[in-house]
C-alpha cells in the first residue's frame, strides 16, 4: 500500500485501523498510481514518436518523386492533426482528473488535520480523566481508612463501656451481697446476745 512508502508521523497515523485513514490511504495510492501511469504514457509516447519518424523517413525514401512525397506528407499531416486533437482532449480530461484528485487530497489533508486535533483532544481528556480517577481512588481509600479507624474507635469505646458496666454491676452485686451478709451477721449476733442476757 501507499503507507509502506512513507515515513514519519503521517505514516504512523495512516497505518492505524481508522476507516477514514484507510480512505485517505487509498486516495493517495490512486494519486501516486496516476502519476506513475502518466510517466509511463510519456515514455511510451516518446518511443512511439521515434518509431513514427523512422517509418516516415523510410516511406518518403520509397516514394518516386516530390509530388508523391508532398501528397503523402499532407495525408500524414491530417492524420497527425486528428491524433493531436484526440490527445489534447485526453490531456484535458487527465488534467481535470488530476485537479479532482488534488482537491480530494486537500480535503483529506484537512480531514487528517481535524482527526489529529481530535485525537490530541481525546488523549488530553483521557489523561485528565485518569488523573481525576486516581485522585478519586486515593480519596476513597482515605475515607475508607478514616471510617475504619472511627469504627474501631467506637467499637473500643463500646467494649470499654460494656466492661465498665459489667464491673460496676459486679461490684454492686458484691457490695449488696456483702452488706446483706453483714446485716445478717449483725442480726444474728444481736439475737444471740439477747438470748444470752435473758
Amino acid at each position: 500500500e501507499f503507507v509502506a512508502d512513507m515515513d514519519g508521523p503521517l505514516a504512523d497515523l495512516l497505518a492505524g485501523d481508522d476507516p477514514e485513514c484507510a480512505v485517505l490511504d487509498r486516495a493517495l495510492g490512486k494519486l501516486v498510481a496516476l502519476l506513475h501511469q502518466r510517466e509511463d504514457e510519456d515514455r511510451a509516447l516518446s518511443r512511439h514518436m521515434r518509431k513514427d519518424v523512422k517509418e516516415l523517413s523510410g516511406a518518403l525514401d520509397e516514394l518516386p518523386d516530390a509530388d508523391a512525397r508532398v501528397a503523402f506528407l499532407s495525408k500524414k499531416h491530417v492524420q497527425l492533426m486528428a491524433e493531436s486533437t484526440r490527445l489534447q482532449r485526453q490531456g484535458t480530461s487527465s488534467r481535470k482528473r488530476i485537479e479532482e484528485v488534488r482537491a480530494e487530497t486537500a480535503g483529506f489533508d484537512a480531514e487528517l488535520d481535524r482527526m489529529a486535533a481530535a485525537k490530541l483532544r481525546l488523549e488530553n481528556l483521557c489523561r485528565e480523566l485518569q488523573k481525576q480517577n486516581r485522585a478519586a481512588r486515593d480519596e476513597s481509600k482515605r475515607l475508607d481508612t478514616e471510617e475504619h479507624q472511627k469504627r474501631n474507635e467506637l467499637s473500643q469505646r463500646f467494649q470499654v463501656a460494656c466492661w465498665a458496666e459489667a464491673i460496676f454491676i459486679q461490684t454492686m452485686f458484691i457490695y449488696r451481697h456483702t452488706s446483706y451478709d453483714h446485716k445478717q451477721a449483725s442480726h444474728s449476733f444481736m439475737q444471740t446476745s439477747s438470748s444470752s442476757s435473758s
